[in-house]
């Protein structure tokens, strides 16, 4: 049975949660951990493996307060910029969910712009579906940051 690690609960509310779910290519996370902005906090282990983004989230939803999830998939590990996948933690169920996904419940993001993209929804800067908009204005839609 997967849930995030008891040190899960002890993180910095800044730092964006990142979960290896491929575990195909090491050298590639490597790239991904080197190119996080500190602080973040990796979930991994073998249970993880192979875990779709309905699993990771069932997980997340044990945590309300994170407002996305940032997703190491197979995607991260082929692709050259190795985006990963922020996905909204939200349900049907929550009041926003309307507003929150008005533009999709996932989109790509550099490893470099996750903690932006987590402190600008961590701090209402930002909504998740104005940053996702952003994302898809790009040719492969992957968010790169403000600009």
């Amino acid at each position: 049975m997967r849930s995030f690690p008891p040190a899960f609960d002890d993180r910095h509310d800044l730092a964006p949660v990142v979960v290896r779910c491929d575990y195909s290519d090491d050298d590639a996370f490597t790239a991904v951990v080197h190119a996080l902005t500190r602080p973040f906090f990796i979930i991994r282990g073998p249970e993880w493996d192979g875990a779709t983004v309905g699993e990771v989230m069932a997980v997340a939803r044990c945590h309300p307060a994170v407002p996305v999830v940032f997703i190491a998939d197979t995607r991260t590990m082929s692709s050259p910029e190795h985006p990963l996948l922020a996905v909204a933690n939200t349900t049907p169920d929550d009041d926003d969910y309307a507003e929150t996904t008005r533009a999709g419940r996932a989109f790509r993001v550099r490893p470099s712009a996750a903690h932006e993209v987590h402190g600008l929804l961590e701090l209402l800067v930002a909504g998740f579906a104005g940053l996702a908009e952003q994302a898809a204005r790009e040719p492969d839609q992957v968010y790169r940051g403000l600009r």
